[in-house]
């Protein structure tokens, strides 16, 4: 079955903090986006927990201790190989748990989305949370390669969101085998996602069915790293199909995506 995704909710500073117990942050170790957008993100979210040394990167982007006391995480949580002294001995000063798991087998972002699960269970709450992951997909590529795998062990009605200054990509599970009949539906923020955007699979062989796409895709077409990748694919330019009037006066445009095995949606964005 497909899914609805509206990356955007965590970013909308026109419905602020809307829905913001449906959605959680995770800071990881790489540069975060401007401050503006931080802020806004901070205040789309309920749950916000920093991996190891993503600590780090949450304390020097505040710049000071005001504003530092204002948006604290709710856990640290890693095998602590980053995470400096002085922003340790910090977050400890207000009270935020500093949890170690030393554990080599699994990544800072794992650890952390153990320490969600126990979360939502703690709070009695049958939906997941929407999830996005700050740095999942910046800087050393064995590191993003481990980000896009957990993609793949994170429960499948999780929408997960791993997020680069300039590229946003998830993970879109199989609608079936017939193409015809269901979809993911993909929300796009008009300004805000693209131009560019693809759809990659990972190392199956993979049919898709497009709309909304400057280039769509058709089941003729088989997508994997030795056959087709659609990369630096756009938005259609057909108003009639892919305009989604969605709320407020914000304009989205809707692309659908049908595909028999995982693909990887992927978009651009300037989060700089």
């Amino acid at each position: 079955m497909g899914q609805e995704w509206r990356v955007y909710d965590f970013f909308a500073s026109e419905q602020l903090a809307e829905n913001a117990q449906q959605r959680a942050l995770l800071v990881l170790n790489q540069p975060l986006c401007n401050l503006a957008l931080l802020k806004t993100i901070w205040d789309n979210v309920s749950i916000r927990i920093c991996a190891d040394g993503g600590a780090n990167r949450l304390y020097d982007s505040l710049g000071s201790d005001e504003l530092r006391s204002k948006m604290l995480p709710d856990a640290i949580r890693g095998d602590l190989d980053s995470l400096r002294a002085d922003v340790r001995q910090f977050y400890e000063s207000k009270g935020i748990a500093v949890q170690k798991d030393p554990s080599q087998d699994t990544t800072d972002f794992q650890k952390c989305l153990e320490y969600l699960v126990q979360r939502e269970q703690a709070e009695g709450s049958a939906a997941l949370k929407d999830l996005l992951v700050l740095g999942a997909t910046s800087g050393r590529l064995d590191q993003t390669l481990a980000s896009i795998a957990t993609l793949f062990k994170i429960e499948k009605t999780r929408r997960t969101y791993l997020v680069s200054n300039d590229s946003i990509c998830w993970l879109l599970l199989p609608t079936g085998s017939d193409l015809s009949r269901n979809a993911h539906q993909i929300f796009v923020r008009k300004g805000f996602e693209g131009p560019c955007c693809g759809v990659v699979s990972l190392g199956y062989d993979a049919h898709c069915v497009t709309t909304g796409l400057k280039w769509n895709l058709h089941a003729g077409m088989t997508l994997n790293f030795d056959k087709l990748v659609s990369t630096s694919n756009a938005f259609g330019d057909d108003a009639a199909t892919a305009v989604e009037s969605v709320s407020g006066s914000a304009e989205y445009l809707r692309v659908t995506v049908a595909n028999d095995q995982p693909v990887l949606w992927t978009v651009e964005v300037n989060l700089h």
